[in-house]
């Protein structure tokens, strides 16, 4: 996702699906380019969250308040990355989330 514009994070909500009892971490990043630069970008991450799988078949939903984050803001042109990763043995895991957003203007 790319911020059209200045706007706040509200929550950050999903399902995802993994084996029992592997855990998987999600994540989200911001990014914020800046134009005719070269310079590495750099990543701060928003918000972490982890969970524990109750099999391929059972969907496990999460839904994170985000309004009281201390990087909750994001500006004009930021890129957010939605993260997941599992370091356990699961051979496949389903990732689906939304992001909502309220716009300062």
């Amino acid at each position: 996702y790319v911020a059209f514009d200045d706007c706040n994070l509200t929550r950050f909500t999903g399902v995802v699906t993994n084996v029992s009892p592997d855990v998987c971490y999600l994540a989200l990043w911001r990014v914020t380019p800046a134009d005719n630069s070269s310079a590495a970008l750099t990543i701060t991450v928003l918000k972490e969250v982890s969970i524990t799988g109750a099999g391929n078949l059972k969907t496990r939903t999460f839904d994170v308040d985000m309004t009281a984050e201390v990087n909750n803001t994001l500006s004009r042109g930021d890129i957010i990355v939605p993260v997941v990763r599992n370091i356990d043995t699961s051979a496949s895991m389903f990732f689906n989330s939304t992001l909502s957003m309220s716009y300062n203007k």
